[in-house]
């Protein structure tokens, strides 16, 4: 019999990573072992040489998709599935829930304030300006929350109280990050938050965008001045 090893892909962590090899390896089964993987080489086609990967770091590593990806085409099981990490972000999951019927905070996307990079206003003829802050509001409501629309950790993650308050905020982001909006029952470590209050959080994609409506509007904007065209 083959020995088959059985790979854990990690990060900074320790203690779950070392535990659960320790745990597979006093089983004693045979012909079969746990690891840590080692990366030696990717070689488009070859084998990793694991009959089970357990990844827990490619979420931040691209180098490592592509690696799970080749092994995983090479018959390695690779757990979790790295083919669906280009789906798993907070907007996909949310519009998924509403159509196999799992409650879900209201949630819009929109586009991050500032221009992605290699692109200009020409980039976006497709976006309307300004978008319809109106129904946008009135649709999520306030309290509510805005958040990068995938990734984790609780990081630029904003309470809004008004359009006002959400304008200033959306301000802050860039180019690199997107936003989602929705009703959540609690958010704990969230800036300026407490977590018995109800509330939304919003789902941003990258796209520029300089709110207008009736509400007080950020005396400037970083979008091109002919960005105007995209008035109808």
């Amino acid at each position: 019999m083959s020995n088959k090893k059985i790979g854990i892909l990690f990060g900074k962590e320790r203690s779950f990573p070392m535990a659960f090899i320790e745990a597979v390896n006093k089983r004693n089964i045979a012909g079969v072992t746990a690891e840590p993987v080692r990366i030696d080489k990717v070689v488009q086609g070859e084998p990793s040489g694991y009959a089970v990967i357990i990844d827990r770091i490619s979420q931040d590593v691209p180098f490592y998709r592509a690696y799970l990806k080749n092994a995983a085409l090479c018959g390695t099981a690779v757990i979790n599935n790295p083919f669906w990490w280009s789906a798993d972000e907070k907007f996909f999951n949310n519009c998924l829930s509403t159509k196999i019927g799992v409650p879900v905070p209201k949630t819009v996307i929109l586009p991050s304030r500032e221009l992605p990079p290699e692109t200009s206003d020409q980039s976006f003829s497709n976006l309307a300006f300004p978008l319809d802050w109106e129904t946008i509001f009135h649709y999520v409501g306030f309290p509510a929350y805005m958040k990068p629309f995938a990734g984790g950790g609780w990081r630029n993650v904003y309470k809004l109280h008004s359009a006002e308050d959400f304008y200033q905020k959306h301000a802050r982001d860039g180019p690199s990050w997107s936003c989602c909006y929705r009703k959540r029952s609690s958010s704990p470590n969230t800036t300026g938050a407490t977590a018995s209050e109800d509330a939304m959080s919003v789902s941003c994609p990258t796209n520029p965008v300089t709110p207008t409506t009736s509400a007080t509007q950020p005396t400037s904007s970083p979008l091109p001045k002919d960005c105007n065209r995209w008035k109808r």
